[in-house]
């Protein structure tokens, strides 16, 4: 079953952030993810949402348990103003 997380955070260092996002990139590394979208709340523009489809729970699970994550999310933490929420939903249907 595909898994998606929704990240929602606060910052007011958006081209920081969309830096560091072109360097994890840019790392060669395989990514475990299928699909990530980032968005700006249309209403307030220091609200920011990503959000990363995966093939399914565990795929998700792996992502967030490497290294690498666990430095980017570091790093991210520097960037924003307050610590980010987590959703994790489960795709019941996609069309």
């Amino acid at each position: 079953m595909a898994f998606i997380q929704i990240i929602k955070y606060r910052t007011s260092r958006p081209e920081e952030v969309e830096k560091l996002e072109a360097e994890m990139q840019a790392s060669g590394r395989q990514p475990l993810f299928t699909r990530v979208a980032v968005g700006r709340d249309k209403t307030d523009p220091n609200l920011y949402y990503t959000i990363v489809e995966f093939p399914d729970e565990a795929a998700a699970r792996a992502n967030n348990d490497a290294p690498e994550t666990q430095a980017f999310a570091a790093k991210m933490m520097a960037l924003s103003d307050g610590p980010p929420e987590f959703m994790d939903i489960d795709v019941l249907r996609a069309m």
